[in-house]
């Protein structure tokens, strides 16, 4: 009778065992069942999953794509799921209806924009004269096509080293329509496909109509990360007075032999250092450059002394620690708002808008310059040295809407 007792009791214990594990199982599923959808890599152009840091006390969101942080505003309080424009096939997220506290204004594509009506010569600024653009003499190069990859390209200026850029076109092109340029300059930590890809300049080739290209910084054996050599930085290109500025100078030309361009749509896009040398090529290459977008960038071209005036916006995070909003850091720069007004200072621009739109957290200062150009500075409360995922509409939209006038 005893063991008979301690064997029921035995098959007792089991069966509740037993019966708790299906329950925390069957719970489990239930859960997994229930939560909301999560990101799902879909291709192998990003190497590794985002990670999704927790919403801020800015109400913040921030995501990292293969090491490069991008910031996003949260909502009510959650996680956005706004992630959907990284580029076709490369995330997809399940939506979730809720109502915004923090709005961006998402852009339109430029397909829709009106075209610009020409400016009549009494609102071109203080000189009515038509606009006289120097010559400056051409540059003597090879370009050649890799193989594998028709979007890369070798360029070797003569006399110099070969380097390389990715060229992206349109998918449709009508040679008796001109394209804008875009010239993506990517950060010391960057890469001509990281800029490409991961701030959407490439995928945005093909809905704003321009053709893109994505140089490769300078580097030594011993500094492996490519730079700029933009005045008085950055690391080695600097060093070794790498004269980036003829070099794209020649990828320029090469476009222009084998598309029609739009003289007055040649823009240069870059970030970090990327954006001290748009400002560079902005200095002494405004002959064919014709406007600028700098993200999280600043003047370090001293004397700055550009033929032309040319539109320039500016992006900057107030939190900036690495280019400080107000000057100094790792690089020692100067003030943002100084580089501004110095480029302001050199058009004889006029100020026309100083405000700032709690909504959006954005500052915005402009300045209304001659021959159709214009200055703008937006800087957001609570960024640091960051991108974030509406900046690129941002700049395109700014740039195609700012021709320069002849």
């Amino acid at each position: 009778m005893i063991v008979f007792s301690q064997t029921s009791t035995t098959q007792s214990t089991v069966s509740d065992v037993i019966g708790v594990q299906v329950s925390k199982m069957l719970f489990s599923a239930w859960l997994l069942l229930t939560q909301p959808t999560q990101l799902q890599h879909l291709s192998d152009e990003i190497q590794h999953a985002p990670v999704l840091s927790s919403c801020n006390s800015n109400r913040l969101l921030k995501t990292n794509i293969d090491g490069v942080w991008v910031t996003q505003y949260c909502i009510s309080g959650k996680q956005t799921t706004d992630l959907t424009k990284v580029g076709t096939g490369y995330l997809t997220t399940n939506k979730i209806q809720v109502k915004s506290t923090y709005q961006v204004k998402k852009s339109k594509p430029a397909t829709k924009l009106p075209k610009p009506k020409p400016m009549p010569k009494s609102e071109l600024g203080s000189s009515a004269t038509q606009l006289h653009i120097p010559q400056i003499p051409q540059v003597v190069y090879t370009d050649s096509i890799d193989d594998t990859y028709p979007s890369l390209h070798y360029l070797t200026v003569e006399g110099k080293t070969t380097r390389q850029y990715f060229l992206v076109a349109p998918d449709s092109y009508d040679p008796t329509t001109p394209l804008p340029i875009l010239i993506g300059l990517h950060g010391i930590n960057g890469s001509p496909a990281s800029f490409r890809d991961q701030f959407l300049f490439g995928a945005l080739a093909s809905e704003y109509k321009y053709v893109g290209i994505f140089p490769l910084g300078w580097g030594d054996e011993v500094n492996s990360n490519p730079t700029w050599n933009s005045g008085s930085c950055c690391l080695s290109a600097m060093v070794a007075n790498i004269n980036d500025v003829e070099f794209i100078q020649a990828i320029i030309q090469e476009v222009k032999k084998n598309y029609f361009v739009y003289e007055s749509r040649i823009w240069a896009v870059g970030f970090s250092a990327g954006g001290m040398m748009a400002y560079k090529l902005g200095c002494d290459l405004a002959s064919v450059v014709t406007a600028i977008g700098v993200v999280s960038g600043t003047l370090m071209q001293d004397p700055c002394n550009p033929v032309a005036p040319i539109s320039i916006i500016q992006l900057h995070g107030d939190r900036d620690d690495a280019i400080p909003l107000l000057g100094g850091g790792q690089y020692s720069t100067p003030p943002v708002r100084g580089s501004i007004l110095t480029a302001a200072g050199i058009f004889g621009c006029t100020p026309t808008q100083d405000d700032s739109n709690e909504i959006n957290a954005i500052e915005t200062s402009t300045w209304s310059c001659s021959y159709g150009t214009e200055v703008r500075l937006n800087v957001y409360k609570g960024i640091e040295h960051e991108f974030l995922r509406s900046w690129p509409y941002e700049l395109v939209n700014f740039l195609i809407s700012h021709p320069r006038i002849k």
